[in-house]
């Protein structure tokens, strides 16, 4: 309703009578008159709004619906309980997590995404698996929102040497990171990176920041 009513309450909007009456005429509305509401929530809004209390479904109902299984809603839900899950399943989320991203809103992915996937980040071990989902979504961010809202978290990751493949992927994302980095940030936390991965014996990521250096220097 409040996408409706731009943020006011019905009450506030209009007289309680006529508040009825608005509800009971937007449960009658079609779908696509909803304009502030996902089309997958039409029906179940549209039967949420009726004053009948026959035509309106009952909260366990509203919670297994198919709006609240989507698996960008489930997504969500596992982030909040991450800590909950195992090593292997939170593996199988981050791998998971790049394909599921692009059905979220960029809002939902910088402001809270974002904060929750640097919190898991405290594990060292699964920075390797959580990188991916982080360069994905500062692709689709403003310059200004990746330095905002992405570097400040990944400044201290691009200090990890251990495992290697940390500084493989941030290798591989260079193009990305200077792109929309300011030159200081560049110069103080991205080119340290390549240079220890430059003597660092793995021989990937040798190769890798050679490739980097050549096309960034």
């Amino acid at each position: 309703m409040l996408c409706l009513t731009k943020g006011a309450s019905l009450r506030r909007a209009e007289s309680a009578r006529s508040a009825l009456m608005r509800s009971e005429e937007i449960s009658k509305m079609p779908g696509s008159s909803l304009g502030g509401v996902p089309p997958e929530a039409y029906n179940e809004i549209k039967q949420l709004l009726s004053i009948s209390p026959t035509a309106r479904q009952h909260v366990q109902n509203v919670q297994q619906s198919g709006f609240l299984s989507d698996v960008g809603a489930v997504s969500l839900q596992f982030l909040d309980q991450l800590m909950l899950k195992n090593r292997t399943q939170k593996i199988s989320f981050f791998k998971e997590l790049p394909n599921i991203l692009p059905r979220l809103p960029i809002e939902v992915r910088k402001k809270r995404i974002l904060i929750q996937l640097f919190e898991c980040c405290k594990e060292t071990d699964l920075v390797p698996f959580i990188l991916p989902s982080i360069f994905h979504i500062g692709t689709d961010l403003e310059t200004s929102d990746f330095q905002q809202y992405l570097f400040p978290g990944l400044k201290p990751l691009l200090a990890i040497t251990d495992p290697p493949h940390v500084p493989l992927i941030i290798i591989q994302n260079l193009q990305l990171i200077v792109s929309k980095s300011t030159l200081e940030h560049s110069k103080g936390y991205v080119l340290p990176v390549m240079f220890k991965g430059l003597e660092n014996p793995m021989v990937e990521l040798q190769e890798n920041c050679t490739k980097a250096y050549s096309r960034n220097c």
